[in-house]
């Protein structure tokens, strides 16, 4: 296990990846996401959810439904991540306008960041 330093916010954090082992990083254990282009080394989970959250945002921004609905349906919907598919307001989660893309449909809930 190696000591990484957070690229964004120069924190001390764990990395167990190995080049040419089998052994991976804790990041692995994330659901398959869209890559970080503009990061140019090692994220602690905090900044790397954050980063994420804002490309997620951006590549939305200006999109139709169903051009959004296009771009999520490529994640799956059956894992959350705290701070990208939910926020927790007072013990309960609030589903965020990218879980119900990733849902692939509306639920009819009245649910405050429904896309559809």
């Amino acid at each position: 296990m190696k000591a990484s330093h957070c690229s964004v916010c120069q924190q001390v954090f764990s990395c167990e990846y190995k080049a040419g082992t089998e052994q991976s990083c804790w990041c692995s254990q994330l659901p398959l996401m869209m890559t970080v282009d503009s990061v140019d080394d090692c994220l602690c989970y905090d900044c790397l959810i954050a980063v994420l959250a804002a490309r997620i945002k951006a590549l939305l921004l200006g999109k139709s439904c169903l051009e959004s609905l296009a771009i999520a349906k490529q994640y799956p919907p059956d894992t959350w991540i705290e701070n990208i598919d939910y926020t927790v307001e007072n013990g309960k989660c609030v589903f965020s306008a990218w879980y119900h893309l990733k849902r692939g449909h509306c639920c009819k809930n009245g649910c405050r960041y429904c896309p559809y």
